[in-house]
């Protein structure tokens, strides 16, 4: 789409006239919540040759038996070309353009795709400011833009650990929006089913290291999910990753709670922690034993959770060919 843009349309002496005049049809389309335009209201005679151009080039089309509406040729050029004149790089003019109207972000959602990836190949830096500008806006209906779109364009193009870093930075820097973005992130890893790779637990290395109650679930629920996937074609590498990734999270687990008595503490645990750290205690059986030691002692415990004990012995088999000795107790 970038090279046809730039050969139909910028190219040449004509190239920015001819933007001018597919910005003016875009603002009236959109006014109008339409694909299509009343030809008189758009046409400008200074103009005609580069009219002609976009004609001749079939970027525009006349329609209706009298010619009197335009149209671009496909719907793809229209959401493309929305994505390159009518969307501003900078957050605060994002912003405002959403706003003014609700339905646009429903009636150019595809431009919104276009928009966000754009940004993510092009401008990386202003990628990360529209993305954390819709996230921590006033208005409802653009949050949930900002939890939809840009977590697909990091989940579907991120390449490299780098890629994800600024996610990280901000995860450590501000208190609000940092979880929240994490979580989005999670969600769409979810939503398109992405498969285990050196990427992703590269960035759950990390990311277990700043762990929040937010998003703690989604995590532990991927992290099972890949576990469940590399089961089925062993790899050693992948398989100590994430028993190094599991002891991590329910160590933060022990540590923390008791500092939040709303968490989900013991479901977590139950439901992630201590399957994971079972299923991969002879990956480190020193420390997966430190981490489940302390569930002997939660029947001492008042209203204990008996999860807890259950899950240690679900996968007491697990555990018994690297540790006899716990296993007895």
């Amino acid at each position: 789409l970038r090279l046809f843009w730039q050969r139909r349309v910028a190219d040449g002496s004509h190239g920015f006239d001819r933007e001018v005049i597919l910005r003016r049809i875009l603002k009236e389309m959109v006014a109008a919540r339409s694909l299509s335009v009343i030809r008189t209201e758009v046409y400008d005679s200074t103009l005609n040759d580069s009219w002609q151009d976009l004609l001749s080039r079939e970027v525009l089309v006349e329609t209706s038996s009298s010619a009197q509406r335009v149209r671009f040729r496909h719907n793809i050029l229209f959401d493309y070309a929305v994505s390159i004149l009518l969307l501003d790089d900078q957050p605060d003019s994002l912003l405002r353009f959403l706003a003014e109207d609700q339905s646009r972000q429903l009636f150019l959602r595809p431009s919104l795709v276009y928009f966000f990836a754009r940004l993510w190949h092009g401008d990386r830096e202003a990628f990360w400011g529209n993305y954390h500008g819709v996230l921590a806006s006033p208005e409802a209906s653009v949050r949930l833009l900002g939890q939809l779109l840009p977590p697909t364009v990091v989940v579907r193009e991120a390449r490299v650990i780098e890629d994800l870093a600024p996610l990280l930075n901000t995860l450590k820097t501000d208190a609000t929006h940092g979880p929240e973005a994490i979580l989005r992130l999670l969600r769409a890893i979810q939503a398109w089913n992405v498969r285990c790779s050196p990427l992703w637990l590269d960035f759950f290395a990390e990311l277990v290291l700043h762990l929040r109650w937010v998003f703690a679930w989604d995590l532990g629920l991927i992290v099972f999910g890949f576990f469940e996937e590399i089961r089925s074609g062993p790899s050693a590498e992948n398989f100590n990753r994430i028993g190094s990734i599991a002891r991590a999270i329910l160590l933060w687990i022990w540590t923390e709670k008791n500092k939040n008595k709303e968490s989900r503490w013991d479901s977590i645990a139950a439901q992630f922690g201590i399957p994971l750290v079972a299923q991969t205690y002879a990956t480190d059986p020193d420390a997966s034993r430190q981490l489940l030691e302390p569930i002997l002692d939660v029947p001492k415990e008042p209203d204990f959770s008996i999860r807890l004990v259950y899950r240690v012995v679900q996968y007491i088999g697990d555990i018994a060919p690297s540790d006899p000795a716990f296993t007895e107790r």
